[in-house]
């Protein structure tokens, strides 16, 4: 039911649970890396069965209204992190493992908004900007651009910053 989705060349094999009693049989530890808010990459076979394909509104979009950044030739999309159906949808998939498998440790990755460039700044969705404007009313009125210089500037940074630690802080809790 999820919208994680197998890659076919595996053909249902569970992966994750050959590689858990294995490396427990030889007295290894297993630790899962886990990618966070990076989504996949456009350019990739397997693009359409990633979760950013099915749930285009969940991408995180630079100030030019593109989830790609302006130099992109990767085609790397994220998923955007101040998304409250993102942050369930991604620790209630990230439970799942955690309750299924006996893993021995759990590594977030990729916690963080997309790297920021001269031109591109990332989080300019009608969602992030709502609640940023909920979280500071004083900027209810304000067009929120990337303007590094603008009073809510600071405010701005820090409202993102909040939204990935409260990730971090929900899936600790976990």
């Amino acid at each position: 039911g999820s919208l994680f989705e197998q890659n076919p060349i595996f053909y249902g094999f569970d992966v994750l649970a050959a590689f858990t009693e294995v490396c427990h049989e030889y007295g290894i530890e297993l630790h899962c890396w886990m990618p966070v808010f990076y989504g996949c990459n456009t350019s990739g076979e397997n693009y359409f069965r990633s979760p950013v394909a099915k749930k285009p509104e969940w991408r995180l979009i630079t100030n030019n209204g593109s989830p790609l950044y302006s130099y992109e030739s990767t085609g790397a999309v994220f998923l955007n992190p101040a998304n409250d159906e993102v942050q369930d949808f991604l620790a209630e998939s990230f439970t799942y493992i955690l309750e299924t498998y006996d893993i021995d440790g759990f590594q977030l990755d990729y916690i963080r908004y997309r790297d920021r460039y001269d031109v591109d700044d990332y989080g300019y969705d009608s969602i992030t900007i709502e609640k940023f404007k909920k979280a500071y009313p004083k900027y209810a009125n304000k067009t929120i651009t990337f303007n590094t210089k603008a009073d809510y500037w600071n405010d701005w940074v820090d409202f993102r910053v909040s939204q990935v630690t409260k990730f971090v802080e929900r899936m600790r809790d976990i």
